[in-house]
C-alpha cells in the first residue's frame, strides 16, 4: 500500500490537485487506488465531487498504475499523458465522505480499430463502506 510521500513517487501531481490518496494494491497488470472525498477538495461543489474530479481521479489512477509498474521493475516512474477517454459513464456524483475505490487493469485485448499491438485499458470505479464493525 502506498500513501502520502510514497504515492508522490508514483504520480507527478501535488496538493491541491492530488486526486488519489492511496494505492491499495499493485501488480504489473492491475492496480487498485482510492480517494476519500473531503469537503475541502477543489472539485467539491454543493457537497458532491464533480465530474472533472472524477476524470482527474481516473487519470491519476492510471498514472499511479504506470508508476507502480515501473517501480516494481526498479525503474524511475515516467511522466505520461492520457490521450483519450472513451465510453466513460458516470452514474452518480459521490458525496463528501465517500471513499472511492478504483480498479485499473490492462487487458491483453487489442483495439478493434487501429494498431493491433496497442492494448486496451480498463477502469472500474466503485464505492464501498470500508468501516469496520
Amino acid at each position: 500500500m502506498y500513501r502520502a510521500e510514497q504515492l508522490y513517487q508514483l504520480i507527478p501531481q501535488r496538493p491541491p490537485i492530488v486526486m488519489v490518496d492511496v494505492v491499495w494494491s499493485a501488480t504489473e497488470t492491475e492496480a487498485e487506488t482510492g480517494l476519500t472525498v473531503t469537503a475541502d477538495n477543489i472539485f467539491v461543489r454543493n457537497g458532491h465531487f464533480r465530474e472533472p474530479g472524477l476524470i482527474e481521479h481516473i487519470a491519476q489512477s492510471a498514472a499511479a498504475f504506470a508508476g507502480c509498474g515501473t517501480f516494481l521493475r526498479g525503474e524511475e516512474p515516467k511522466l505520461g499523458f492520457i490521450g483519450e477517454i472513451k465510453d466513460c459513464v458516470l452514474n452518480m456524483l459521490p458525496e463528501v465522505g465517500t471513499q472511492l475505490r478504483t480498479h485499473r487493469n490492462e487487458r491483453n485485448t487489442p483495439y478493434q480499430r487501429g494498431n493491433p499491438n496497442r492494448r486496451r485499458n480498463g477502469c472500474l470505479m466503485y464505492n464501498e463502506d470500508f468501516s469496520e464493525g
